[in-house]
């Protein structure tokens, strides 16, 4: 845009113009040169002309501002820095995931680059790979660095590696399905997990042996840590009455058969991981031949059946019966 500064009627002067200028040259044309130049009786005549024909133009130059080159705005190629950009930062072996390069400009906004400008790389920990479009694949379990290299800058960031899941070694471990007294709220599954680090659990099922039950589903971000315990209780009110402390996760709403009963714990895809029939199993789903009995384990009245060794032989020589023990994997 250009900016005009009128020094007489018929010249014009390219300059940068002051918004005080603009005001005192439009007084100056409308009202002072008219009554230097013409009999006083001609002045309205005179100025009305004038104003007619300058008012689109002075309203055009007092509403326009100074050309951008005159403002002195960032340059928006102007580059301050590089940020890495990663969806997630915890990942398990085996698992990929994609960096992305974000460029930060001098104004403060961020844009993302194509990778293949990137140089990327990673530390020597042998924990993950990248390749040269940002990639990145986990190895083992650890903490390892990815950095991002364009010209003279530079981006670092970490990725958290955990162990691939070993879902065979995630069993049931103790189940509590006869109060003495009324069940109602009290009844709990626990949970062990016998790998070294921690797993996820988010969407794996436990269900009752009734064709008709509906499933438990872990919520998101649910886990269970390295050789630990979760408890699953059907009231968390209830448990917290008989246990004193409160369960790790609550709400199942199946009912456990005191008079034979099978117990399903199952991954995402609904593959079974684990079962226990007690006494015989349901009548949905009995025991079979494998299992070895028709009537063990089983538990009196205020007990629980629990597993006694983590070696699972899957059949009932892995269960005894004894004092419910929530949370504690002491057998």
């Amino acid at each position: 845009m250009q900016i005009y500064r009128f020094t007489d009627t018929t010249n014009l002067k390219l300059c940068k113009v002051s918004l005080r200028e603009k005001i005192v040259n439009y007084f100056s044309l409308v009202f002072v040169y008219p009554l230097r130049t013409c009999r006083k009786e001609a002045f309205f005549e005179r100025m009305m002309a004038r104003v007619t024909y300058l008012a689109p133009v002075m309203m055009f130059i007092l509403l326009c501002g100074y050309p951008e080159r005159y403002k002195g705005v960032p340059d928006q190629d102007e580059v301050a820095g590089l940020e890495i950009y990663l969806p997630t930062r915890s990942i398990f072996v085996n698992e990929q995931l994609q960096a992305r390069a974000l460029l930060i400009h001098a104004s403060g906004e961020k844009t993302f680059i194509d990778n293949s400008e990137i140089a990327w790389s990673t530390d020597d920990s042998g924990i993950i790979s990248i390749d040269e479009l940002g990639l990145l694949t986990a190895l083992k379990a650890g903490e390892g660095a990815i950095m991002a290299v364009r010209g003279d800058l530079c981006a670092t960031d970490t990725v958290t590696v955990a162990g691939a899941i070993d879902y065979s070694k995630i069993v049931l471990s103790e189940i509590f399905y006869d109060d003495t007294g009324s069940d109602e709220g009290k009844e709990f599954v626990e949970i062990y997990n016998g790998n070294n680090s921690e797993c996820d659990l988010s969407d794996c099922m436990l269900v009752d042996g009734s064709g008709s039950s509906i499933p438990f589903v872990f919520p998101e971000n649910s886990t269970v840590i390295a050789l630990g315990i979760v408890v699953v209780a059907k009231s968390r009110d209830d448990f917290l009455t008989r246990f004193g402390f409160s369960p790790d996760y609550s709400g199942f709403s199946f009912t456990l058969n005191n008079s034979g009963e099978t117990v399903f714990l199952m991954v995402p895809d609904g593959t079974i991981i684990d079962c226990v029939y007690i006494e015989g199993g349901s009548s949905d789903y009995p025991a079979d031949e494998e299992w070895d009995s028709l009537e063990f384990p089983s538990a009196e009245e205020g007990n629980s059946v629990q597993r006694m060794s983590f070696d699972d032989s899957d059949t009932f020589a892995d269960w005894i019966a004894g004092l419910p023990s929530p949370g504690v994997w002491w057998r």
